[in-house]
């Protein structure tokens, strides 16, 4: 008796199978954890990165992310809820610091960030930061 019908079980495992295929040839497949970059293969994040230039930074500091445009007086600092505020707190990075480019993304713990135009974006909960060159404090 012929099968009617596209899912038959062994057609849905074959589906299956070359769905998944196609997914991870394309690209498509996303990567499960809490950590990483949007640089090749989801690679773990580290604790904080930093701009090319070096003008803006950000670390975990305290359980919380904390992001300084070099030069300013002060620190946005985004809690894991959402709630953000400015506070004088130090951002360590170095040379060796991760560095974050406009085509990457960083996420760790709940915490996400992005580079826009010359700007990092930071979201945790339902808050964001904006941190950039040249701000007083930071923040805009």
């Amino acid at each position: 008796m012929p099968r009617n019908g596209v899912f038959g079980a062994p057609n849905a495992a074959r589906f299956a199978t070359a769905l998944a295929a196609a997914a991870a040839a394309t690209g498509l497949v996303a990567v499960a954890g809490s950590a990483g970059t949007g640089g090749a293969h989801g690679e773990p994040a580290a604790a904080g990165f930093r701009l090319a230039d070096g003008t803006v930074a950000c670390a975990l500091v305290d359980g919380a992310l904390a992001c300084r445009a070099d030069g300013a007086d002060t620190a946005a600092v985004l809690e894991r809820d959402g709630r953000s505020r400015a506070a004088d707190v130090d951002v360590p990075h170095n040379a060796s610091t991760p560095v974050l480019l406009r085509a990457e993304s960083w996420w760790l713990g709940g915490f996400s960030c992005r580079v826009v135009a010359e700007s990092v974006v930071c979201r945790a909960g339902d808050g964001a930061i904006t941190v950039a060159p040249g701000v007083t404090g930071g923040v805009r």
